[in-house]
């Protein structure tokens, strides 16, 4: 080597020294609790892996075939140098054993990522590594570079990496598992490549991968839509069958084009690995897996007499009746199971398997946690009565999530059903969904949830039926009274008010309850019926979010008087959401909920809809009075479009605000209604001047502004922060920001509500004007 390749060796061998010395310091930092640990990192990885670069040049002799993992073992060998002073340097790194980096959604590099796994090779005794790297734009030389530093750390037996959303192909996936595969010793192997596009070669890369590491207990993989097909899955397969130490088994297959064939092999594999195996997770949903396929899953997943937990979801395929009933045929021969988690949704399954269903439940003792999901498909009486049935012989289960939106259930099949429920008095936890059926009032009687004397959390949704009073139901949960939870979904039925007194008394009987939704939208609903439900929440002194959903009624301000009586007295409450859209409320009724409101002293989040009613400059100008009382909010959402709100109402609106100093994020809903120039300035302006708000959000459409002054004013508003405004047209769009000389500080048009596709021409308006 020439005298000036040594001297430039002896700059690298400084330099290089100096950068690991620091990797070492910052992680001593990020120990102690130091900020910002992830740029640092990132930089000192960016400097590496030039280091690297520069390095090769100087060594490399003139031949241009030295591959680029010479180079690399080159350069690590020199950076490895035991000289007394470098082992002073790396002595932390050496004897680290755990190490976790979340680079997650930065601006990583593939050439900071090949630089991190330089400095990876330093930490030659870690056994635990976990790396965040999601949505970073990674493409397939980043992955491999930090594969690499990984592979050098021989003694590694736990790994945790999450690349979910970033930009790695099959080379990519190809190279890391030939690097990863040397980690001989892994026993828990968890990794994210969610939403990528490893395609078929690295499924079966993967799979290989998988074979040449035989010692895992843990494996975790999360594959999602990264069009693997069936070859990519039938690798996976055979790369599963061989791991026959596993305990926990977690697979993510969701959105890959996999059909009757991967299916089918990836079954086979199933059926030949561990027979250990106490937890599996296997969703292979949104693929077009049809009977054949679901059969062979089924046999994969069966003979498992150590199963604890069983979570399967095939929702969104047509596996059918035949398919369902292999599927299900696990659960007959996992008696000892405790938490069975099944998705079934949209598969074109009739009665026949719901029956299978409920007889396999009936041999589940041991069962204490059921997630069925069974929305959107052919269900009728007797398969929702036979599943009742076979849970009556649950005598364990302590926790029960069922959903039959969408299906074909009446009257009879809520009765079967019924008589299974009542008997189990263990239940802690009950969610059923019958959303969107055929259910009328006569079968809420057979619904006896008293007998569930343990109950502390209950969620009925018996949405788009056809009910027409509560009475019956409120009758079978008055004795809970336990309940800390309680949410009740009866929107878009034919409820006209009776059983809604009883509803108040009820409600007085859960002295413990902390969580309350009640949702009646879209019934026939008036004031008089309502009286009771005040006198109700007066009780819960004890409730801390509160949400009341009584829109598309015919409510007035005397329904809104009982209820600020009741929540005038929640001290304890935190969090409130009321939507009273499309009613007949005034001024008067609408101040009231307001000013019940200021007496909640915890309140952090406010949401109010009474879009479409009777409310004007009284209304609103109180509001801002009474809320500036809340000092602890920090959320406050307020939808009152279609009112008769004018200038004075916004410009008194503000007076008030700068007195919430935890406000930081608000959307204020303000279209159709009659404001000018001069409001929307003003509101505006005295928004900009809340220090404190950091966000937020304004609708100001189909008023009576001119809309390109108004635009103007609010463009050159010099606030770094997200400010919002939604007021214009396409054409005004376009005109602001020519007017504006393009110094956008932070503009993000709001249309979550409206005008998406005046969103997207906004946007490339502006990039044709500054390119």
């Amino acid at each position: 080597m020439s005298r000036q390749n040594q001297s430039q060796e002896e700059i690298l061998r400084t330099q290089a020294d100096e950068r690991i010395k620091e990797f070492s310091n910052i992680l001593k930092d990020m120990a102690e609790g130091s900020s910002n640990v992830a740029n640092k990192i990132i930089s000192i990885c960016e400097q590496l892996y030039y280091l690297e670069k520069f390095f090769q040049k100087i060594k490399q002799p003139k031949s241009d075939e030295i591959s680029c993992q010479s180079n690399f073992t080159l350069f690590q060998n020199f950076m490895m140098q035991k000289s007394k002073e470098n082992e002073e340097r790396t002595q932390n790194c050496k004897t680290l054993f755990e190490l976790k980096l979340d680079f997650s959604f930065s601006n990583i590099t593939d050439s900071s990522c090949e630089g991190l796994g330089i400095a990876l090779t330093y930490f030659n005794k870690l056994k635990s590594l976990q790396l965040g790297f999601e949505k970073c734009k990674i493409k397939d030389l980043g992955i491999i570079g930090i594969a690499k530093g990984i592979s050098y750390c021989q003694n590694i037996s736990q790994l945790q990496l999450n690349f979910c959303k970033n930009n790695i192909g099959q080379i990519g996936a190809i190279g890391f598992c030939q690097e990863i595969q040397q980690c001989e010793k892994l026993i828990k192997l968890q990794l994210d490549f969610n939403q990528n596009t490893i395609g078929e070669e690295g499924g079966l890369q993967l799979g290989a991968c998988l074979s040449k590491l035989n010692n895992l207990m843990i494996l975790n993989l999360a594959l999602s839509n990264n069009s693997i097909g069936d070859i990519g899955v039938e690798g996976l397969g055979e790369g599963i069958q061989t791991l026959q130490q596993l305990l926990l088994l977690e697979v993510n297959l969701e959105n890959n084009q996999i059909g009757n064939n991967g299916a089918f092999s990836f079954g086979k594999g199933l059926e030949s690995t561990s027979s250990k195996i106490q937890k599996l997770l296997l969703n292979l949903s949104q693929n077009s897996i049809r009977e054949q396929g679901a059969v062979q899953i089924g046999v994969g997943i069966s003979n498992r007499s150590n199963i604890i937990s069983c979570i399967v979801d095939l929702s969104y395929n047509e596996i059918g009746d035949e398919g369902a009933i292999s599927t299900i045929q696990f659960l007959v021969q996992s008696k000892n199971i405790q938490f069975c988690q099944l998705g079934l949704i949209s598969n074109k399954i009739g009665d026949n398997s719901a029956i299978e269903i409920g007889k396999s439940l009936s041999n589940l003792a041991s069962l204490k946690h059921l997630d069925l999901d069974l929305q959107g498909n052919n269900i009728c009486n007797e398969g929702c009565k036979q599943i009742g049935i076979g849970l009556s012989n649950c005598t364990s289960i302590q926790s029960l999530k069922l959903n039959f939106q969408s299906n074909q259930i009446e009257d009879n099949g809520i009765s079967g059903f019924g008589l299974g429920i009542s008997t189990r008095n263990k239940l802690q936890t009950i969610y059923i969904n019958f959303s969107n059926n055929r259910i009328t009032s006569q079968s809420l009687s057979d619904l006896k949830f008293n007998n569930c004397t343990q109950l502390v959390s209950l969620t009925i949704n018996m949405e788009q039926n056809q009910i027409d009073n509560l009475e019956s139901f409120i009758i079978n949960i008055q004795d809970c009274e336990y309940l800390q939870n309680l949410s009740i979904f009866f929107q878009k039925n034919m409820i006209n008010g009776i059983g809604l007194q009883m509803l108040g008394e009820c409600l007085s009987n859960f002295l413990d309850l902390q969580q309350l939704a009640i949702s009646l939208e879209n019934n026939q609903i008036e004031d008089q019926s309502m009286e009771g439900l005040g006198i109700g929440l007066k009780t819960l002194q004890n409730i801390k979010e509160l949400s009341l959903g009584l829109s598309f009624n015919k409510c007035g301000d005397k329904i809104c008087s009982s209820l600020a009586n009741g929540i005038k007295n929640m001290k304890q409450l935190s969090k409130i959401q009321i939507g009273m859209s499309y009613n007949q409320i005034t001024d008067s009724g609408y101040s009231q909920i307001i000013s019940s409101i200021s007496n909640c002293e915890q309140l952090e989040s406010v949401s109010l809809d009474f879009t479409n009613n009777d409310i004007g400059n009284k209304g609103i100008e109180l509001f801002s009075f009474y809320i500036s009382k809340c000092q602890m909010i920090n959320s406050l959402v307020i939808a009152l479009s279609k009112n008769k709100i004018s200038d004075e109402g916004v410009i008194n609106f503000t007076n008030y605000l700068n007195l919430c100093t935890h406000l930081d994020k608000i959307y204020l809903n303000f279209t159709d209604n009659k404001i000018t120039n001069l409001g929307g300035s003003k509101l505006i302006m005295q928004i900009s001047k809340c220090e404190n708000i950091k966000e937020v959000d304004l609708l100001l459409e189909n008023n009576q502004i001119d809309n390109i002054e108004i635009g103007y004013l609010y463009l050159n508003i010099n606030d770094p922060r997200s400010i919002s405004v939604d007021i214009a047209s396409e054409e005004n769009w376009k005109y602001w920001i020519q007017k504006s000389n393009h110094q956008l500080f932070n503009f993000i048009a709001f249309n979550k509500l409206f005008s998406k596709i005046l969103l997207n021409s906004f946007q490339q308006s502006y990039l044709d004007l500054i390119q």
